[in-house]
């Protein structure tokens, strides 16, 4: 399968981890604007959303005013082998597809200890085998997950999914006394699953998030995280703009020039993150 994997991913919470997945495939799933910038034509492609996040941010964010049934999620498709039932195909935009999360999702270890799920050989894949017939019968371009904060069984899921390619993790992290600290606990549960279950999974880099434009001091910041990581520090910097929570909260577009204006950073970003995949 010609598909690739996006994962967002953070333990630590509040790093607009879920608002930069919500963007970034709204980006690849439309068509862009005819008065977006040259560089920044696009063309729409396949996107399937996978929440694995217990607070539903992105599913709600996805669904917003659409009247759907949510049927079941991840804990529903691994039961039955097949996630084809519980993908809901957005209203608003017919190339997103989304496996929506669900307030059970909070019990997920508990659902893999009671069935004895991590007794099984290769259990680490169990929800990429349930999701392996939708994307490849929708033709599904990218996959891209919205990772659960904790260290559980659910991240071992979400960073397992490769469907024979790579899985490719994106760390986004806030440039304050904790930052530098998420992103180590972050390079050492991706070592671990490399490690163990998942020898496609590469970081393919680290984005700083929620700064302030009146921060002066950031990009000196920045300058010393680059020593540390080197070319892994996306050059993009997504910067807190009230804008921002507009499309997450109402629709998602760029018909307007202060939407595009608000999502010239995500131009970026996605740009980025085409040439390293």
């Amino acid at each position: 399968m010609n598909v690739k994997v996006l994962a967002f991913f953070n333990h630590k919470g509040g790093v607009s981890k879920t608002t930069s997945n919500f963007i970034i495939g709204n980006l690849l799933a439309s068509d862009s604007h005819s008065r977006v910038k040259k560089k920044h034509i696009r063309k729409g492609e396949k996107v399937l959303f996978v929440d694995l996040d217990f607070q539903r941010n992105l599913t709600n964010a996805v669904l917003r005013n659409e009247n759907v049934t949510i049927e079941g999620g991840a804990i529903e498709s691994i039961a039955s082998g097949d996630a084809s039932e519980f993908i809901i195909q957005s209203q608003k935009n017919p190339n997103i597809y989304l496996l929506p999360a669900t307030k059970s999702l909070s019990l997920f270890d508990d659902f893999v200890f009671e069935n004895e799920l991590n007794k099984r050989e290769g259990y680490e894949k169990l929800l990429e085998m349930s999701l392996e017939r939708f994307v490849k019968e929708n033709d599904i371009r990218y996959v891209v997950v919205d990772t659960a904060p904790n260290a559980s069984k659910l991240l071992i899921q979400g960073l397992n999914l490769s469907f024979g390619g790579d899985t490719n993790a994106i760390i986004p992290f806030p440039l304050d006394e904790f930052g530098s600290d998420s992103l180590e606990l972050a390079a050492e549960t991706v070592s671990g699953i490399v490690g163990s279950s998942n020898p496609n999974l590469k970081v393919i880099g680290i984005v700083a998030t929620l700064l302030q434009k009146t921060e002066k001091s950031y990009k000196k910041t920045l300058g010393k995280v680059k020593v540390i990581y080197e070319d892994l520090l996306f050059e993009s910097v997504i910067f807190s703009k009230s804008e921002i929570k507009n499309f997450t909260n109402e629709k998602f577009e760029e018909k307007f020039s202060h939407q595009r204006g608000a999502l010239e950073m995500y131009y970026g970003l996605l740009s980025e993150i085409k040439e390293r995949i």
